[in-house]
């Protein structure tokens, strides 16, 4: 049984492109690193108003629910701190544990 991880974020304006780099120079590849996802995608979600910031959807596909569960115990919460601790209230997450059904 796969799992598909979504977090999705709402980034203010401000931080975008340092968001973005943060995002593909470390946090991406930390995630990856760990050994418990087989695959990512990045994307920015399309007619959401803009005023405040722009959201993304990282999607990441994790092994089975055990590889999961090491990442959630042995790496989230570093990963989660330092997130935060970088861009506070700029960079606003809500996150989504999916089971796929079925994949093309």
């Amino acid at each position: 049984m796969k799992l598909l991880y979504n977090i999705t974020t709402r980034v203010d304006h401000s931080v975008v492109d340092e968001w973005k780099t943060y995002m593909t120079t470390y946090f991406i590849p930390a995630m990856m690193s760990t050994d418990c996802f087989d695959s990512y995608k990045m994307m920015r979600i399309l007619g959401d108003p803009e005023e405040d910031g722009e959201t993304f959807a990282v999607q990441y596909v994790a092994h089975n629910l055990n590889a999961f569960v090491t990442y959630q115990e042995n790496h989230m919460p570093k990963l989660q701190s330092q997130t935060r601790e970088m861009f506070q209230d700029k960079a606003l997450s809500f996150k989504t544990l999916m089971e796929i059904h079925l994949e093309s």
